[in-house]
């Protein structure tokens, strides 16, 4: 190890670079050879290697390629993928290290782990027609290009939607193509999309037969023509937005991480140029001096330079300058972009170069006395056992903060553990010696790096940086080691990230069982068990759910019966068609939403018979299964009623129905109806103990059939009243004596009749007919009705009439009905006969004077006897 990382950095212009080494490859050379025959793609984040054939240059390709090689980092072979879609057209991978594979058929393959497994999903008709030419890949989706120089993408692998991007013709101008259509593009690149900025995927795409680049981004098109010494950016002819050097033939373009600048090779004239994505400023020439050389590959190292790689080295040019750097490898090398720099991949060995920060340069540049310079060398003087620590904290004490902050950043940066930890030293010295210092982001980094410490071990092959692993997120980076089955280590770096270990556990239990094909149910159940018993929030589901992918029902079905929570357990138990413990477990829980679900989806997976025999034995699910086919299928509750000799319900059923029936009031509706409740009567009467439904059966049709008459003999409407309405309709056409053998018809009683004859009587205000009716017998209801009901129809003067006939209340209540009637003079001939003076004494304030004075005279009549 150097006394000093910088030492070994390389200059370019104003910026250092360095290489991290990373692992030497230990790939079988039977496997690999060579990298020369292939095609290479890796994960970003120091992600998973995918290998296979270089489409473009073996012969027989569809009878030569038939697997693609996944291998870790540092060359473990991770998993052999047969090939059988096709010619492959496309290898790359997602954020999530999912390796995604597009064949020329215009179908895509996503790998979502490394035992094989993935989701297939179809590029819609265009591709499969016009055919896949090539590909490029993003985070989350990739671009793919037509024979018919058309560009689709998938934005989504998780929902594969595929979008179009139009070329629309552009106006013709002397100097510009005749369509779009006719070019064939030789070079182009994804621009991806950035949700946080507000930007949306696009292509930038070079055509190989006039110097012309498009900008597309599915909904619009940027022109820019290429000449020589000059370009024009349009939208259509006559927009010129400036010149730069000239470009006539561009083979490869790149786009820097942030998406705002773009590299782009002359073949013709060998020379790369960098500008904005937008064409407005350029940047970087380079004149490569090899007349015969074309680049393999032209990737970006961060944002400030670019990598022409070419066999067996790489020319680093500084986006600005144009400066270069040579790089030689001795050995066919890839380049993988990552945010922070790019990987080089050779058959010997796989490191990462980028650019040094600021902050590890202030620390590390040879002569620096920037106060983390000044921090870090107190601990090379306390190594020492010199007092010139102490004397350099106090050099810099006004700076500590910033020193101790540098110190904590610089050794995120670091991949050599020694330097690590001599950095994080110096930090921990520095901050012993400020009040109030927070060391949360000292603390986190602590734990980080002892996280990317273990993964970027040899025997897990994950060449990762810090910057690398905050983009990527502590989960994604647990989620890969349990792609790789390294469960113990995964279990130990959750636990230091402070994340849910239950994921952890579930993954190792779905594993286990995948490759326990050998060992029983019994023992295997026991094993799990035991294993996640004391650990709460474990998802039985996933792992009930695993085991019965791989055929183990029983198994599946103990499982799942771990699972405590039914809305998870249950609709599992249904995938495994057990419909009666589904059934049961959905009762158990009380959740009347869960037993709709199971009784509807047992319904529609079992035979009739089948079904009612399952819920049979269920009063609960027959319950539920009755209030939904009352409302969906009361066709299918008779059937059900039937099946299970429910006599009773279906009688009820019956009569519901010819309810309906009669609603719609038509006369052979209510002829239907007649016939069908006289067979609802007739079945109650052979139900133990339903008598008395079958008379009032048999009353509802005597009621209907007299209507029906009734109807026919006045012409009004009688059908679907009452006893009550059609007694009062009677009386209100005037037709009492009908009225009246109906009433005895039907057995209503004399106070009934009385009240609703009252009714229509006040309802057509037919007062003498009201006191002709009245006064005609005595009134079986009594007559404080007829008061009553008068005055509520605003009649006080009829309403007076019956007070008088109102013997049987209290003198003081015939009082105040006076009064309500505006009549003082009989309030006080009440109180008279009644020998009640205080009662005259509280009608004088409402009195009259004349009828004061009678009062009086009462009064003192009152009192001389």
């Amino acid at each position: 190890m150097s006394s000093n990382p910088a030492l070994l950095w390389e200059k370019l212009d104003d910026d250092f670079y360095r290489n991290f080494e990373g692992y030497p490859m230990q790939w079988k050379s039977k496997d690999v050879g060579n990298l020369d025959w292939c095609v290479a793609a890796s994960a970003p984040g120091g992600g998973a290697i995918a290998l296979t054939s270089n489409w473009n240059i073996v012969s027989s390709y569809a009878n030569k390629v038939s697997s693609i090689l996944v291998y870790s980092g540092s060359g473990t072979l991770l998993k052999k993928l047969p090939w059988d879609n096709g010619n492959i057209r496309g290898i790359g991978w997602s954020q999530a290290e999912e390796l995604i594979v597009v064949s020329n058929n215009g179908t895509a393959r996503c790998y979502y782990d490394f035992e094989g497994n993935f989701n297939h999903f179809s590029l819609g008709h265009q591709a499969e027609n016009e055919e896949v030419v090539d590909c490029r890949f993003f985070g989350s989706g990739f671009v793919a290009r037509l024979g018919n120089n058309q560009f689709i993408a998938v934005t989504n692998y998780q929902d594969p939607h595929v979008e179009v991007f139009e070329i629309p013709n552009v106006a013709q101008g002397d100097d510009f193509s005749q369509s779009t259509s006719s070019n064939i593009f030789q070079a182009w690149q994804v621009v991806p999309p950035d949700n946080n900025i507000g930007r949306s995927l696009s292509v930038v795409a070079a055509s190989s037969i006039e110097p012309v680049v498009y900008l597309l981004d599915g909904d619009s098109v940027e022109v820019y023509k290429l000449k020589k010494e000059e370009t024009v950016r349009t939208g259509g002819p006559g927009k010129n937005y400036g010149p730069i050097k000239s470009v006539d033939e561009i083979s490869h373009i790149a786009v820097s991480p942030d998406g705002e600048q773009l590299a782009y090779f002359n073949n013709s004239l060998k020379k790369l140029v960098v500008t904005t994505i937008d064409f407005r400023l350029q940047g970087a020439e380079y004149d490569h001096d090899d007349d015969e050389a074309t680049p393999r590959q032209l990737e970006w190292c961060g944002n400030t330079a670019v990598g022409l790689v070419w066999d067996e080295d790489v020319s680093l040019i500084d986006s600005i300058s144009g400066h270069s750097l040579y790089l030689p490898f001795g050995s066919t090398v890839f380049v993988f972009p990552e945010i922070d720099g790019f990987r080089t991949l050779s058959v010997e060995q796989h490191d990462f170069f980028t650019r040094v920060p600021k902050t590890v340069v202030d620390i590390f540049r040879l002569g620096s006395v920037t106060p983390a310079a000044i921090l870090r060398d107190c601990i090379e003087q306390l190594d020492r056992k010199s007092s010139k620590a102490d004397e350099n904290i106090l050099l810099i004490k006004d700076s500590l903060v910033e020193a101790v902050d540098g110190c904590v950043e610089a050794a995120s940066l670091e991949f050599e553990v020694i330097w690590q930890k001599k950095l994080l030293r110096a930090a921990a010295f520095g901050k012993a010696a400020i009040d109030l210092y927070n060391s949360d982001n000292y603390l986190r980094v602590s734990e980080h790096l002892r996280v990317l410490n273990n993964v970027r071990q040899f025997d897990v092959g994950i060449l990762i940086s810090y910057e690398q692993f905050v983009s990527l997120g502590p989960q994604k980076l647990i989620d890969r080691l349990l792609a790789r089955r390294l469960h113990l280590l995964a279990f130990s770096c959750a636990k230091h990230l402070d994340l849910p270990l239950e994921p952890v556990y579930e993954h190792w239990a779905k594993t286990k069982i995948s490759v326990s094909a050998d060992t029983d149910d019994k023992t295997l159940l026991s094993l799990i068990t035991d294993k996640l018993s004391n650990i709460p929030g474990i998802a039985y589901e996933s792992i009930a759910k695993a085991a019965f992918e791989e055929g183990r029902l029983d198994l599946a079905v103990e499982l799942t019966d771990k699972e405590p929570r039914r809305e998870k357990q249950v609709p599992l138990l249904l995938t495994m068609q057990q419909d009666e413990l589904a059934l049961d477990e959905a009762i158990k829980s009380g959740n009347s939403s869960l037993i709709y679900y199971v009784v509807m989806m047992i319904h529609r997976q079992l035979p009739l018979a089948n079904f009612f025999r399952l819920i049979n034995d269920r009063p609960v699910a027959a319950a539920c299964f009755e209030h939904l086919c009352r409302i969906n299928d009361k066709e299918l509750l008779m059937n059900f009623y039937y099946q299970d000799d429910r006599r009773l319900e279906s009688v009820e059923m019956k009569y519901e129905q010819a309810i309906r029936v009669y609603n719609s009031t038509t006369s052979t509706s209510v002829d239907i109806f007649i016939n069908e409740i006289q067979e609802s009567r007739k079945s109650y009467r052979e139900i133990k103990d339903r008598n008395f439904e079958a008379k009032a059966l048999e009353e509802q049709t005597n009621l209907i059939m007299y209507q029906q008459q009734l109807e026919k003999d006045y012409d009004q409407p009688f059908l679907g009243f009452s006893v009550t309405e059609t007694i009062s309709s009677l009386l209100k056409i005037s037709q009492v004596s009908r009225a009246v053998r109906f009433k005895d018809e039907f057995k209503v009683s004399d106070k009934k009749f009385t009240w609703i004859r009252l009714q229509a009587l006040i309802s057509r205000h037919d007062w003498d007919g009201l006191h002709k009716f009245a006064t005609s017998k005595k009134s079986p209801i009594g007559y404080e009705p007829f008061y009553n009901e008068c005055l509520k129809a605003g009649s006080k003067r009829n309403a007076a009439l019956y007070i008088s006939y109102c013997t049987n209340l209290t003198y003081q209540r015939r009082i105040e009905m006076c009064l309500e009637v505006d009549d003082i003079r009989r309030a006080v001939n009440e109180a008279v006969n009644a020998n009640d003076a205080q009662a005259l004494e509280n009608l004088k304030p409402m009195a009259t004077p004349a009828i004061v004075n009678e009062i009086n005279t009462a009064i003192a009549s009152l009192h001389q006897r």
